[in-house]
């Protein structure tokens, strides 16, 4: 939180670009439905380069908003292509697809089971972290904890 709130400062001083901000931001790919439902929670619509095919299916509570951004088939190459510096993860990913993941500067997280609210609560605020996206993260954890 101390980090965005440093950078809106920076960037209201004229001292940093908007697009050296959004840097924090960076783009992100998912496989597999929970890692998608995350992704389309959390992320800013700019930040999502692709998400897995499974987001536009019947189980998504996102399906009709999935379906502006390309689907992937789960494979390394199409997150390189995509430009994403982040992938989450909810379907397993092959040691040797993680390997080439990280060779070309990709991020892989992998989403943590949670069995209580207390662990809900934490992967939400991992992966808004991770998406550079603090605030919202806190925002839909007050939204959960309130209905």
């Amino acid at each position: 939180m101390q980090k965005l709130a440093a950078i809106a400062l920076l960037v209201g001083l004229g001292w940093i670009s908007p697009a050296k901000a959004q840097s924090a931001q960076p783009k992100a790919a998912s496989f597999g439905l929970c890692a998608d439902q995350m992704l389309m929670m959390l992320a800013a619509p700019r930040q999502i380069t692709s998400l897995s095919a499974q987001a536009t299916g019947p189980l998504s509570a996102y399906a009709k908003q999935a379906k502006r951004y390309p689907a992937n088939r789960g494979s390394a190459e199409e997150v390189i292509a995509s430009g994403a510096k982040l992938l989450l993860q909810s379907d397993a990913v092959s040691q040797q697809s993680a390997a080439a993941l990280h060779s070309f500067g990709v991020k892989v997280v992998k989403i943590p089971f949670a069995n209580s609210w207390a662990e809900v609560d934490s992967m939400v605020r991992l992966i808004a972290r991770e998406l550079g996206q603090v605030q919202r993260g806190e925002a839909v954890i007050r939204d959960m904890h309130q209905r």
